[in-house]
């Protein structure tokens, strides 16, 4: 597969998933974006809001088009600020690519022999001088397979902050959709919320051939002479299963 190493070919808020088996259970997909690329000393990891848990560490982290962008590493879960300890959700880490490749262990693996390897070695232009970049053979896939059933985390957060009536609550409606991988179809829809306040009738419906969800809520807030906001903030888990192939039932 392709590996990207420069910050500028995955900017910040770029779409990545992770690949892991959370908590020792199934093999899932989760996805989120690129927050940061770190700043001194923290260069060596990326920050992204994707779901991690025990079981993802060292899992690969790959952008929407398949190539490489690192190893899953971790993330932060509490922190401490003024004497008070916070639970925080959304601040997780990965090694970037140009680590992996700088590291002795890049060696060893560009010396697997060539009909033993998916891959080649070679020079790429979008890649800075004399770094190495890993391109798929044209040839056709070697990959296996994916797993019959995977999970998918999505977040969604959403907060109603405005006040447009003056003696009375105020409610809107919000919708997230979301599309099932290809080759799978979506068979449940599960909100996750981490936060929540004055939010309402909330459901997530799965359209007839599970080609997609959608995550619908009202969040209300108070009247413009007492200003209390109402939101939203969790993940929604697709759990998804692999289509039948083509003449199959």
């Amino acid at each position: 597969m392709p590996i990207l190493v420069k910050p500028v070919q995955a900017p910040m808020g770029t779409t990545v998933y992770v690949l892991g088996f959370p908590l020792n259970q199934d093999l899932s997909l989760s996805g989120g974006l690129i927050s940061n690329h770190g700043s001194p000393p923290t260069e060596l990891r990326w920050q992204t809001d994707t779901v991690m848990n025990p079981g993802n560490s060292g899992g690969p982290v790959f952008e929407s088009h398949g190539s490489l962008l690192g190893i899953a590493a971790g993330g932060i879960v509490k922190w401490t600020y003024g004497g008070e300890t916070h639970d925080v959700d959304g601040v997780n880490f990965f090694i970037p690519a140009a680590e992996l490749i700088a590291s002795p262990l890049f060696t060893h693996i560009a010396g697997v022999p060539a009909d033993k390897r998916c891959w080649h070695v070679l020079q790429d232009d979008l890649v800075a001088d004399a770094s190495i970049a890993i391109a798929i053979d044209d040839g056709p896939s070697k990959a296996p397979q994916g797993p019959d059933k995977l999970d998918r985390d999505y977040t969604v957060s959403e907060t109603k902050d405005d006040h447009p009536v003056v003696f009375a609550p105020h409610s809107r409606n919000y919708q997230s959709r979301f599309q099932a991988e290809p080759g799978y179809k979506i068979v449940a829809c599960t909100p996750r919320p981490q936060s929540a306040n004055h939010a309402h009738d909330i459901t997530c419906n799965i359209d007839s051939g599970g080609g997609s969800a959608v995550f619908a809520y009202r969040l209300e807030s108070g009247p413009s002479v007492d200003q209390w906001r109402g939101w939203w903030t969790g993940f929604v888990t697709l759990r998804q299963e692999r289509k039948p192939a083509t003449g199959q039932q």
